[in-house]
């Protein structure tokens, strides 16, 4: 078995964005998406559906034949503008309204066989 090595700059944004939405109360589907699966993709979403103000989502892939996904985000203020940041850099991955990353959504891109990334939604 193989274990994910947690940074300390990991579990420090963790916290931080923790404590900035409180997002462990919250635990959606993201739509789309399943359980883990050999041959699949999965995720979920974890937003502050009473402060719509943000949360974070994660993504992963599992030998999936295909390389790309829209992924879709509920919950979140339609007329507002958030960013999608990966974590823990904050590299912007999308700049979109609620009600755009809702309906429209934006592209992950995985080259790999395995892989994975986790994103905090956050308004503008």
């Amino acid at each position: 078995m193989t274990l994910l090595k947690f940074q300390f700059n990991e579990f420090k944004w963790l916290r931080a964005t923790q404590n900035k939405y409180n997002f462990l109360l919250y635990r959606q589907d993201l739509p789309g998406f399943f359980e883990p699966t050999e041959g699949s993709w999965d995720g979920y979403q974890r937003i502050n559906t009473d402060t719509k103000a943000g949360g974070i989502i994660g993504v992963f892939k599992h030998g999936a034949p295909d390389n790309e996904r829209t992924i879709t985000v509920k919950y979140l203020n339609p007329a507002k503008t958030y960013l999608v940041t990966e974590a823990p850099m904050a590299m912007l991955v999308a700049e979109l309204t609620g009600k755009e990353l809702a309906e429209k959504g934006f592209k992950v891109n995985f080259t790999k066989k395995y892989e994975g990334a986790v994103c905090e939604i956050s308004i503008k």
